[in-house]
């Protein structure tokens, strides 16, 4: 199978999201490991997988306390290449100590062409601290290897069923000082990568479906409630004007039992008979039930004051004597008086 120029752009634009991709999670997953105590660290930090290239084949080993040993083949391990010093340039250099290690390495890979025969596109490099000084400058310790030499490699490593996570320089005794990335982010290196990394964006993948799913349910759920809602709207107004109806019924109801029970002659008269004594006489009673007010006419014995003993009872009140008062009779004492039941307002 061929790939034609659009493929190829294609995946060459992918590049430096990939390799933004890689920054970000690289970052983030030193900060996590600082984090974690050092002796739960060291227990669950798992020897890396190395491969050596020999004439012979592929001998396997383990990267293991900063040295490199001879192990049984890890089948379906991807591993890091052992290089020997003689492969890569080494170089020191310093810049200047305020950088951090991200700012470092984004510094070189703009100048490495003035520390280095090579520019930052023909290179795979590996900055690491080498000490400090306590002056403005830092040293740093520069492994380079030159890309076509990697990409070489790296098709060795392929041919031979290793899929290569980058490159390790070993020293004569075994003691490993550098690592360097895999050319995994250009031509065949970076659809290599891409295949292997495959599963994580189809987890991704996984989670996005998820998430979209939830969220749909969540909005076909709403809209549900919506139509419902609407459809209960006119039953619902119809109820609270059922419910206006009644309460305004009852308002109206006890508005005229008050009404009645302040009006009613029945309890003004019984007032009245109850506060009037024997020897007094009512000759004439007019009810007017729009005030309310009963107006009395009548005689009694010339010891008792009618009009004092109305006002003296406690359910009459508005007792008044008429100007004109009525012809008396032989030994009576006339009244005409007009009150109004205590509770009226």
């Amino acid at each position: 199978m061929t790939t034609g120029p659009l493929h190829r752009l294609s995946l060459a634009g992918l590049e430096p999201l990939w390799r933004a991709a890689r920054t970000g999670l690289g970052w983030w997953g030193r900060e996590l490991a600082l984090l974690v105590p050092p002796a739960l660290a060291r227990r669950l930090h798992r020897p890396l997988a190395i491969v050596w290239l020999q004439p012979e084949g592929v001998r396997w080993g383990r990267l293991q306390h900063g040295h490199c040993r001879p192990a049984p083949a890890s089948d379906g391990a991807s591993a890091l290449l052992v290089l020997p010093a003689e492969e890569v340039l080494e170089a020191r250099v310093e810049l200047p100590a305020a950088l951090t290690p991200d700012d470092a390495q984004r510094l070189l890979a703009l100048e490495l062409d003035r520390y280095t025969p090579f520019p930052a596109a023909a290179a795979l490099y590996s900055l690491d601290p080498a000490g400090t000084d306590g002056g403005s400058q830092r040293p740093y310790a520069l492994t380079v290897l030159p890309r076509p030499r990697a990409l070489d490699l790296a098709r060795q490593a392929a041919a031979a069923g290793v899929r290569l996570d980058g490159f390790v320089v070993a020293g004569p005794d075994g003691r490993a000082r550098q690592r360097l990335p895999a050319p995994a982010t250009v031509g065949i290196g970076l659809r290599a990568q891409l295949r292997r990394h495959g599963w994580w964006g189809g987890v991704v993948l996984l989670l996005l479906a998820n998430l979209g799913l939830l969220l749909g349910r969540d909005m076909a759920g709403l809209a549900a409630l919506e139509t419902e809602v609407a459809s209960q709207r006119d039953l619902a107004a119809r109820a609270a004007g059922l419910r206006r109806s009644v309460e305004e019924e009852e308002a109206r109801r006890a508005t005229l039992l008050r009404d009645k029970q302040a009006a009613a002659p029945l309890p003004l008269l019984e007032a009245v008979a109850s506060a009037l004594p024997d020897g007094a006489w009512v000759l004439r009673l007019e009810w007017d039930p729009a005030g309310p007010r009963l107006h009395l006419v009548g005689e009694a014995d010339p010891a008792i004051d009618v009009l004092a003993l109305i006002e003296a009872s406690p359910r009459l009140e508005q007792a008044q004597t008429a100007t004109a008062a009525p012809a008396a009779t032989a030994g009576k004492r006339p009244f005409d008086i007009t009150l109004r039941p205590e509770s009226s307002p």
